[in-house]
């Protein structure tokens, strides 16, 4: 486990590895949380390989939350978008579990990142199980790319419902001032109601386009 913090502790902000092999190092699950973790942070590594490296279903969900995190729109900001090759062979780690983290891992195909977020945001909405878009907070960086992921779509509603989820209370919340008229919002009835779980998500992302396996 000291290994696996001390080689965390570089490649979180490196800026020039591509290729990380830690082939049969016996990292192990604790080890590999703590590389997915830096990897989250890390904008350069193209190759991974943890081969043989004692890994269960556990450890390889770690590295597979690391590409892609659909707990909300900010964890699939925060993710790893560089990793196109990665090797998890020779680990006890299920097939079911394996199938998730080739999906996960051919969602960074993409030819840039700003492609491959956009695309991760299509098929986090495109999900109707989906319901808790923002958390508990969105940050600013996250917007564009919900703007373009839903811009294909002709329902205007999705768009509505999405972005009056965003926790940012100004946008809704009735204001007043000295001066100044009150809010659009100022009447009641006028206020957003409670979020429509079921409204259309628009299906606008083919991961099947995506390179063949490399998942070895």
């Amino acid at each position: 486990i000291e290994g696996a913090v001390a080689i965390a502790s570089v490649i979180t902000n490196n800026s020039t590895l591509e290729v990380l092999d830690l082939s049969r190092n016996s990292v192990g699950d604790m080890g590999s949380s703590k590389i997915a973790i830096a990897l989250k942070s890390n904008k350069s590594v193209r190759q991974l390989s943890l081969r043989q490296n004692c890994l269960s279903d556990i450890g390889a969900m770690c590295i597979s939350l690391t590409l892609y995190d659909n707990k909300n729109l900010q964890t699939i900001l925060g993710c790893n978008h560089s990793i196109r090759y990665l090797n998890l062979s020779n680990n006890e780690v299920g097939r079911k579990c394996m199938l998730d983290i080739e999906t996960a891992r051919r969602m960074n195909l993409f030819e840039s990142e700003k492609e491959t977020i956009r695309q991760k945001v299509a098929f986090f909405l495109n999900n109707p199980s989906n319901t808790s878009y923002f958390g508990d907070s969105m940050t600013v960086e996250c917007m564009p790319y919900l703007l373009s992921a839903i811009s294909n779509t002709e329902n205007i509603t999705s768009l509505y419902n999405v972005v009056k989820y965003v926790n940012m209370p100004d946008l809704f919340e009735p204001k007043s001032c000295t001066g100044c008229a009150d809010s659009i919002f100022s009447n009641e009835t006028d206020t957003p109601s409670a979020f429509d779980k079921n409204i259309a998500i628009p299906a606008i992302v083919q991961v099947d386009d995506c390179e063949p396996s490399s998942l070895l």
